[in-house]
């Protein structure tokens, strides 16, 4: 079964940080195991309350549910992208 297009999405963004690691040893992202779970609620509350998607209705509240659902997505495979890295690397 081929991979869905969300799990596509989500893995190319969590791997961007990451790409170009090597020689000049940056940084790489810290606390995110905190952002994991502090971003997605935040993010459904910009958008349902801050870009007033609560006027719509369901359609808006699926709409940020979806994008909080998202982040979860991203900030999880980038946790675990990093998690994978040798230690010399992070």
């Amino acid at each position: 079964m081929p991979p869905s297009q969300s799990h596509r999405a989500t893995a190319r963004v969590a791997q961007q940080p990451f790409q170009g690691y090597g020689p000049q040893k940056q940084a790489a992202p810290r606390l995110l195991a905190l952002r994991l779970f502090l971003y997605p609620p935040f993010a459904f509350a910009r958008l349902y309350f801050g870009k007033r998607y609560c006027l719509n209705g369901w359609a808006g509240f699926f709409a940020a549910k979806t994008q909080a659902f998202y982040a979860f997505l991203k900030y999880a495979k980038l946790l675990e992208a990093q998690r994978q890295l040798p230690r010399d690397q992070a």
